[in-house]
Order: C-alpha cells, then sequence, then structure tokens
C-alpha cells in the first residue's frame, strides 16, 4: 500500500539512524525516572545546544503492542518546564489557541498517521489483514489521540515534542511563547550529564 501525504504536508524525517551506544546512555540518564522501553527508539531526532538528546522517535508497535507516541521529549529541562507549564493551566490554553487553527491540527494529525504507518513498513497490510482489533491502534494521530469537534491536548510533552521532532507544529507560536529557553544553562545539573556527542 502507497501512503500519500496530504497535500503540502512536511513528509516524515527520513532517513535516520539508529542512536548509538552513548546516545543509549545517555538516553537512559535521562529516563531513568520514566517507564520508558529503550527498545522502542529509532533514532534521536533533535539535540539541545549542548548535543544531548532533546527528542527522540519511538517504533509505533512495541512488545505490548501499539506505540502511539512518534515523538518523545527526553531532555530533563524541558520535561520540568511543560510539567510546570501543565500545572498553570497550559494545557487549555493550547487548546484555546488550535481551536482557530483546526484544519491545520486535522491535518497535522493525519502526518502522525502518516508517519507511523510509514514506520510500520510491510507489517502494516499484515496487521490490516490479520490483526484487525491491533491495526485499529494505528488510527489515532498525535499520541494516539482520536480526532474531536475541537483540539484535544493530551499533555504538553507530548506536544512539545511533536513540535520539535517535526519541525513544526499549528501551536508552534504558542509553544515557542510560553517554553522562551529550549536548553538549560548547565547540562551537567541535569540527568543528561557525560560527555556531550
Amino acid at each position: 500500500m502507497t501512503y500519500r501525504f496530504p497535500e503540502g504536508a512536511r513528509r516524515p524525517l527520513f532517513p535516520f539512524s539508529p542512536p548509538t551506544a552513548l546516545e543509549r546512555e545517555i538516553l537512559a540518564r535521562q529516563m531513568s525516572a520514566r517507564r520508558f522501553d529503550g527498545s522502542l527508539v529509532l533514532s534521536v531526532v533533535r539535540r539541545c545546544r549542548w548535543g544531548y538528546p532533546q527528542v527522540i522517535l519511538c517504533a509505533p508497535l512495541g512488545p505490548k503492542g501499539p506505540f502511539p507516541t512518534s515523538f518523545w521529549l527526553t531532555c530533563p529541562h524541558l520535561d520540568r518546564v511543560c510539567a510546570a507549564l501543565e500545572a498553570e493551566g497550559a494545557v487549555r490554553g493550547l487548546e484555546s489557541f488550535l481551536v482557530s487553527r483546526y484544519p491545520e491540527w486535522v491535518a497535522f494529525h493525519e502526518e502522525q498517521i502518516l508517519l507511523r504507518l510509514a514506520l510500520l513498513g510491510g507489517r502494516g497490510s499484515f496487521l490490516r489483514r490479520f490483526r484487525p482489533r491491533l491495526w485499529e491502534g494505528f488510527r489515532g494521530g498525535v499520541g494516539g489521540i482520536r480526532l474531536q469537534e475541537k483540539p484535544h491536548v493530551k499533555c504538553l510533552h507530548l506536544q512539545v515534542a511533536s513540535w520539535l521532532g517535526q519541525g513544526r507544529h499549528p501551536g508552534e507560536a504558542w509553544l515557542a511563547g510560553h517554553l522562551k529557553r529550549l536548553d538549560c544553562d548547565d547540562p551537567e545539573s541535569h540527568p543528561c550529564g557525560g560527555d556531550p556527542l
């Protein structure tokens, strides 16, 4: 099956390369406080100014079934900033911002679905034919979210990862205005520490 990208859509980040041994060590430190299966990591798609991973690209299918998050935020600095913004009600703020950009939001979801299907490769046809219930798990957009009448943002971390991973987002202006800084002052004070790449 050929997957067609919506007109004007940006194609996913291909080709990509698997993380190096050093990148895997750094990712393990960054993710040590969170439950995450490192075998899902396909590539580091964004690094901070210090050379440490900020966003990774994840496999769409893991040992436990469909994995809905294509882009995962690994940076401890951005993780804390997003958590603080969420505590202040940023999720609703971003949803309100996206209302006037709903067509862009729909297209962004479609691109995420197509990215996940492309990453499945030939397994997609098999799943659709022989495992229809499992196949349904790939029908959601950003973070597996199903489109609704109004924009629904699962969490800010996911939106920031998708923005930085794809290089664009319908809420980019809002995200950039609220995050302000994408890099920390000193990576040694975070779990990134160690030799930069």
